[in-house]
């Protein structure tokens, strides 16, 4: 009889770990995805600002301001 009450605790305890190191995995894949989609939204903003300026730089020597 004590022996089953002990495998319980172990088996109760084998379970709690194994809930933490997947909760742990989870966490890590979460921030390692982070890092990528980081990069991608980044590329995406810089790719839809250089449509206005065509891809090339602001200059100031270059700008022409018109008065009326």
């Amino acid at each position: 009889m004590k022996n089953s009450k002990m495998s319980r605790r172990v088996i109760k305890g084998m379970t709690v770990i194994e809930y933490a190191l997947l909760i742990s995995a989870v966490a890590v894949a979460f921030l390692g995805m982070g890092v990528f989609l980081r990069r991608a939204v980044s590329g995406k903003w810089k790719q839809s600002a250089d449509v206005f300026g065509f891809g090339r730089q602001y200059s100031p020597e270059k700008t022409i301001v018109e008065t009326p």
